[in-house]
């Protein structure tokens, strides 16, 4: 909410009043709480009378029942940190994801630290912890986190961190993970923790996708998809093996055969693996010899640009790319196709220092904004000046926050 967004009832332009109902819970317990009150804020600043009855800490927003980013004390931030650790029965799987939430974003923005996000992830692997919404939110802000660190020293850091926190997961349930069998959501859920678990170099995940990478790769040399490897497995498989690994030939074979692929899923997926190889070499190869020769047959340019893009190793070879050919791009695909917007904030997405900064600004005022992706150049810089002052603003931070010795945890 907006300073102005709660009108006094007399200056009220709509004729009505604005309320905004608010749940929350107290309690001196980190294993339950002791009462619960609904609020109806009809002021920016309200204060509640609780008489003579004292609480130790508080939690609103249950059930995740609003789209509200609470801020709290780091003393009641550390009694959340405890209650979510001691298993308080009464937080349920939505307040933990929305708790996670949370923290991460505060610290985003330095409302808050950095530690309080380590507090608030320790239930997950003290014991482990199996609900399927804390997990996902915690793998959408990390994947977001490592984007952009991942051209910085203090990738590693946060890494170790976060390996820490999901490896109890995968250790105690790594044969049933890459298994077809459960629900949908039980996949889901094995899917999050198989991506983050390689995502974040765990090594022994590394080891298993290459295990079955070697399994399957006779039948798609082959040009058939039709191998042992799970449906909810085989991206982070492709992928992690290709970004892990220096076989020169089996990269050239599924590059040359994935056209083939009669099964659109699976030649997406392998068009995702090839595209995320560490070997500048064969991202210049695929893009200059085969995703440019082809865009006109099976081959979309766009969407493999932006797929190089998310690739460490090919970000600087898309931004020269797009630099490079603007106006053949603009020609080719029209003045109004949004994509070419899109492939720009895709491309800047990870920009996180002033020398991307400035050839950013400088190749935005050496172009004209075009029809619908005159928002989209905005957006770009918007987005890369947010990362730049993200790092400035938080890495001490994250250094001190994140930094871990095992043998004392």
């Amino acid at each position: 909410m907006y300073a102005y967004d709660l009108y006094p009832p007399d200056t009220n332009p709509f004729g009505y009043i604005w309320y905004v109902p608010i749940t929350c819970r107290f309690s001196n317990d980190s294993t339950n709480f002791q009462s619960t009150r609904t609020f109806l804020l009809d002021n920016k600043i309200m204060n509640i009378d609780f008489g003579f009855i004292y609480y130790t800490y508080f939690y609103c927003n249950t059930d995740f029942a609003g789209y509200y980013i609470m801020e709290y004390t780091s003393e009641n931030s550390v009694e959340l940190g405890q209650a979510l650790d001691n298993n308080n029965v009464e937080l349920t799987e939505l307040d933990r994801a929305n708790l996670l939430n949370n923290a991460f974003l505060n610290a985003e923005t330095s409302e808050t630290s950095y530690a309080v996000v380590r507090s608030f992830t320790q239930f997950l692997y003290r014991p482990v912890y199996t609900g399927l919404l804390p997990w996902q939110m915690l793998s959408y802000h990390v994947n977001r986190m490592l984007d952009v660190l991942e051209y910085e020293s203090l990738f590693l850091v946060v890494q170790r961190y976060f390996q820490l926190v999901v490896r109890n997961y995968y250790r105690t349930y790594e044969e049933n993970l890459w298994k077809a069998d459960g629900t949908f959501s039980e996949q889901i859920l094995k899917n999050t923790i198989i991506q983050l678990a390689c995502r974040l170099r765990l090594i022994e995940c590394i080891n298993k996708a290459t295990s079955l990478w070697n399994e399957a790769y006779p039948a798609l040399a082959s040009g058939t998809a039709m191998h042992s490897v799970a449906a909810h497995a085989r991206e982070v498989v492709y992928q992690t093996h290709f970004q892990n690994t220096y076989n020169d030939s089996e990269w050239i074979v599924i590059e040359s055969d994935f056209h083939y692929f009669v099964d659109v899923q699976e030649r997406y997926r392998l068009l995702e693996a090839l595209t995320q190889s560490r070997q500048p070499w064969h991202l210049y190869q695929f893009l200059y010899r085969d995703a440019e020769a082809n865009q006109n047959l099976d081959v979309d340019l766009l969407s493999v640009l932006t797929l190089l893009a998310k690739n460490p190793a090919g970000r600087e070879l898309v931004w020269y790319y797009y630099r490079a050919n603007w106006f053949q791009l603009q020609s080719t695909y029209g003045r109004t196709n949004q994509r070419l917007g899109q492939l720009l904030i895709d491309i800047t997405a990870t920009f996180e220092d002033e020398f991307h900064e400035i050839a950013l600004t400088e190749f935005l005022a050496s172009t004209p904004g075009v029809d619908s992706n005159v928002d989209a150049r905005f957006w770009a810089l918007e987005r890369t000046n947010m990362n730049y002052w993200w790092i400035v603003d938080n890495s001490a931070d994250m250094a001190q926050s994140f930094n871990i010795d095992e043998k004392h945890i």
